[in-house]
């Protein structure tokens, strides 16, 4: 009996030990295998996060140094801007560009002075800087402008006047024309005088001699070639007074009152004096030039650099300089008091 008990028992534990304990334990083990894959594998990804992490702590810390960098660029820039923007500073070096600017476009339009265009234009180029881009364009404009006006061929006015002032007080000098055969042809032989005798012959010599002071011409003829000293005189005056308003014409560079001034000497010259003479060719040949020279050549507007002036008070903070509203002069008075704004008075 206690030898089946013994079987039975040994039996049932082997079966238990087969059937229960075994496959527990070996779910078991399976179990703490996959758990310690997964424990590798957050371990590996605890490594990559704290990879990750310490790359952006790095790229926090130079984003951190970069803006202070960027911060003291910035209040530098403002201080800058600020001592830019003080009356004394950028107000009155933007209305002295703008003023300069100005006058050199009324020299050019009004007056056509390229010189004087010039002269403002340089100084206004000197009161720019190349920090700023509204400045930089506009030195770059104006350069544009100069190089435009370098380009332009002056007509050379006080040249030419100093030269006819100098014709005017020659004009004496040149030969007039002489009546057709007043003086004996190449070749011919003056007639010879009869030999005088007695009283008779004396008194006929004489009036030989009258005669050849006077001559006689007909009234309808058509040339005009002999000139008496006292026509020659007004001829001469008439002359010196075209050849006045000729210079004046120069001056203002008016080409359509040279040119008829210089038609009107041109055909006097031929009309009066004599054409084959050197001086009066030469002078001929003047007036050629004068007809032919470009009294007006066509010079650069400065629309460019006007249109640039709003950008460049608004990138320095000055407001743009408006004009000065002209005050009424009372009645009887000729003065008119000054811009009180000092930004108005270059």
């Amino acid at each position: 009996m206690a030898l089946a008990v013994a079987v039975a028992t040994a039996g049932a534990g082997a079966w238990w030990v087969l059937e229960i304990h075994r496959p527990a334990q070996q779910r078991l083990e399976a179990a703490l295998v996959a758990n310690d894959r997964n424990v590798t594998s957050l371990i590996g990804e605890i490594h990559a996060q704290q990879k990750s992490l310490n790359a952006l702590s790095a790229g926090e810390d130079a984003a951190g140094t970069k803006l202070a960098t960027l911060e003291r660029e910035v209040g530098r820039l403002a201080e800058e801007t600020a001592s830019r923007r003080a009356p004394e500073g950028a107000v009155l070096r933007v209305a002295r560009i703008g003023h300069l600017v100005h006058a050199a476009d009324l020299a050019l339009r009004m007056d056509r002075d390229p010189a004087l265009a010039k002269i403002a234009l340089h100084a206004a180029q000197g009161q720019l800087e190349t920090l700023r881009p509204a400045e930089e364009a506009l030195h770059t404009a104006i350069g544009t402008a100069l190089a435009a006006l370098d380009a332009v061929a002056e007509p050379p006015l006080e040249a030419t006047n100093a030269e006819w002032a100098a014709v005017s007080l020659a004009l004496e000098r040149l030969p007039v024309k002489l009546v057709p055969g007043t003086q004996p042809a190449a070749g011919d032989e003056a007639p010879q005088a009869a030999p005088v005798t007695g009283w008779r012959g004396v008194l006929q010599a004489m009036w030989q001699d009258l005669l050849g002071l006077v001559e006689i011409r007909d009234l309808t003829t058509t040339d005009e070639a002999f000139i008496d000293p006292a026509r020659h005189a007004l001829n001469v005056a008439a002359m010196r007074q075209e050849i006045a308003l000729l210079r004046a014409a120069l001056l203002r560079g008016d080409a359509t009152s040279v040119k008829v001034s210089a038609e009107v000497l041109s055909q006097t010259l031929t009309r009066d004096f004599a054409s084959e003479a050197p001086e009066v060719q030469a002078l001929q040949n003047k007036l050629v030039v004068l007809r032919e020279m470009e009294l007006n050549p066509a010079l650069p507007d400065l629309t460019e650099c006007l249109a640039l002036l709003p950008a460049l008070n608004a990138e320095l903070g000055a407001s743009p300089p408006a004009p000065p509203a002209p005050a009424a002069p009372a009645e009887g008075a000729d003065f008119v008091p000054p811009p009180a704004d000092p930004r108005d008075i270059m």
